[in-house]
């Protein structure tokens, strides 16, 4: 079980703890490895587009709600019968679609999980009808025990893709007006590492 603690900012910067509840939920891992802190004047050739990267790896926690959450960042602790509750990290909820009961945050990284992600090859067509890209991520459990991280990749130049290769399994999700993503869900085991790579074909 976990205890959420809503907290609201005032303009004397105060926290105020105005919510909590008791609510059952599912510890996954996510990388999301695309730096996306600005934006190219053309994302169909920038060469650089997509290509920085973090080594972070976060816990994402999965729940369902009966009722929707208070707005604003929640804290999220850890029950510990054998004394005081363990502090997770705090986060800003969301549901997975609108009007959805299943929630689910990202907090910290975790420190046993790291990651890198290579853009290993980028090819427009000379007619700028199309272009194929590729990728290389390294995901790495120093663990004892087995992880499964969820690897998301950004289709950043275009929402008409295929993906032509890829070393696993892959699903390609569009989340709202977001552009479309490409999922992993990749299985690690104790103290091991594992590689995905994949080609994505842009069509414009």
């Amino acid at each position: 079980m976990t205890v959420f603690s809503s907290i609201l900012n005032s303009k004397d910067q105060k926290s105020i703890d105005f919510w909590q509840e008791d609510i059952p939920v599912t510890p996954n891992y996510e990388y999301d490895g695309a730096i996306l802190d600005r934006f190219p004047r053309n994302p169909k050739t920038d060469p650089d587009w997509g290509t920085r990267s973090t080594s972070c790896v976060r816990l994402r926690l999965d729940f369902i709600l009966s009722n929707p959450l208070p707005s604003g960042p929640v804290s999220f602790f850890s029950a510990n019968p054998d004394g005081p509750l363990l502090p997770l990290g705090q986060g800003t909820p969301e549901p997975s679609s609108p009007g959805s009961s299943i929630w689910s945050v990202l907090l910290h990284p975790v420190p046993d999980l790291q990651a890198r992600r290579t853009r290993t090859a980028f090819h427009p067509a000379p007619d700028g009808s199309s272009a194929t890209e590729s990728f290389l991520i390294v995901l790495e459990n120093d663990s004892p025990s087995p992880k499964t991280v969820l690897v998301r990749e950004h289709a950043l130049r275009g929402a008409n893709i295929q993906v032509v290769a890829a070393s696993q399994e892959s699903e390609i999700v569009q989340i709202g007006d977001n552009p479309p993503e490409i999922h992993f869900p990749v299985r690690l085991s104790p103290e091991s590492s594992k590689t995905v790579s994949y080609t994505v074909k842009y069509t414009w």
